[in-house]
């Protein structure tokens, strides 16, 4: 019993704080009574997936939940294997030391207990995305978010964390442009951003397009801050294990080392066209730290964020996000929900209504998510024989297609294919 009263102060506290903080905004585009269901049965989904079963994924948040609790930390390296380390930074597992230790304490009436806590943190993540989304862009934006199923497959089943990246990186990106009568704090919003890198580094290169976007930031103080900043909070938050020499060098193989599916993206797919994977590598196999084909990525991520940094667009960090995830030289089945936030207010581009069910299909038909449980083995089967294209390729191709009609569309109307509502600062398009 002690168990589901947690879990369910865990929801109802999800619940809670995305209708009290938005109610505390006045004239937020779009119905706020579509948002609230949508609140609710998104997670109630989020809640039942999580009860289905997990993947080796959370064997290994199980793992380093008892490494935290045991004083072990996140870059101890089991003997069971690599997984077992934490490959970003170390903001997650010190929420798992908190939900192991709570879980530790309760009785566990469910195989898939702490499964379900951990889902339980990330539904409050969730819902306070769909928050700031309701707040920048409306409220339609933040009920598509709620119910879109490649975010709620991958935060409720496969429990992975990139959406607590990016819900700190939205806050960052709302603290620069704050409600109306407020002040901006950029020192603020540059630390929080900096803890977005320490989580994951998905916006590794944000600080970067900042630096180039002057509508966002106002002088050289504030962008010599983003670029100093961010990466300093992110490197310190290493700080209380560097000294032993093994998790060391766990930290600098498996985390910063870390390659995940390393060439099976769009973009090497693409430049194999042109010459071997291993004439890339070699080609910029001198460059420090950005070698091969990451090298390519960077470049690419540079001109993507210098092209649309003289568009004075709210929706400036969306474009990152999409970008990032379309040009990436690695995929996995995770790095499919990053997007969700961009699908949902650019919800009048057509590409992202085909990235959402060419990801949702992909993630079903992996090896990692709700297809694996036996009674969906046919669907999963299925799925996997039917698709000549690779998912991941066809699924970053969607994003392309995102970007370059909203280039498109900027281009011809002199905005982008979704009304901005003007909430607290952020101006109508």
């Amino acid at each position: 019993m002690a168990f589901y009263i947690v879990l369910g102060v865990m929801y109802l506290t999800a619940l809670a704080l995305a209708v009290i903080l938005t109610a505390r905004f006045r004239g937020v585009h779009g119905a706020r009574g579509w948002f609230v269901i949508a609140l609710c049965v998104g997670l109630l989904i989020r809640l039942a997936l999580s009860s289905l079963g997990h993947n080796n994924d959370m064997d290994a948040w199980t793992i380093v939940g008892d490494q935290m609790v045991s004083g072990l930390g996140p870059y101890h390296l089991s003997p069971t294997g690599e997984d077992t380390c934490v490959k970003g930074g170390p903001v997650w597992p010190y929420i798992l030391y908190y939900v192991r230790s709570l879980s530790l304490r309760l009785p566990s009436p469910h195989p898939e207990s702490y499964h379900m806590l951990v889902s339980g943190v990330l539904a409050v993540v969730d819902s306070l995305i769909a928050v700031l989304l309701a707040v920048m862009y409306g409220y339609v934006a933040a009920a598509l978010f709620l119910v879109l199923p490649v975010s709620f497959l991958i935060t409720a089943f496969h429990a992975q964390t990139d959406n607590l990246a990016v819900l700190l990186g939205l806050i960052s990106w709302r603290l620069l442009y704050p409600p109306e009568g407020s002040c901006r704090r950029p020192f603020v919003s540059a630390f929080v951003l900096g803890l977005s890198l320490a989580t994951k580094h998905i916006l590794l290169l944000f600080p970067v397009w900042l630096f180039f976007a002057r509508h966002s930031l106002r002088d050289w103080r504030e962008r010599s801050l983003f670029l100093i900043l961010p990466p300093v909070v992110f490197l310190f938050s290493f700080l209380p294990w560097i000294a032993n020499p093994v998790w060391r060098a766990n930290i600098l193989d498996v985390t910063f080392g870390y390659t995940s599916n390393y060439g099976w993206a769009l973009l090497p797919y693409i430049l194999k066209l042109l010459a071997p994977l291993h004439a890339w590598e070699s080609l910029f196999s001198w460059v420090p730290v950005f070698r091969g084909l990451l090298f390519v990525w960077l470049i690419f991520m540079l001109s993507l964020g210098l092209g649309l940094s003289r568009w004075d667009d709210k929706r400036f960090i969306l474009y990152y996000i999409s970008g990032m995830v379309a040009l990436a030289p690695a995929m996995a089945d995770q790095y499919l929900a990053i997007p969700a936030t961009a699908c949902a207010v650019f919800r009048k581009n057509p590409f992202s209504w085909l990235y959402i069910a060419v990801a949702s299909i992909t993630i079903i038909g992996g090896d990692y998510n709700i297809g694996t449980l036996p009674s969906l083995s046919g669907v999963r089967e299925g799925i996997q024989a039917i698709t000549a294209l690779n998912r991941w390729h066809t699924s970053q191709l969607c994003l392309v297609g995102l970007l370059v009609w909203e280039i498109w569309v900027h281009k011809r109307e002199g905005k982008g294919s979704v009304v901005k509502p003007e909430v607290g600062g952020m101006a109508n398009a």
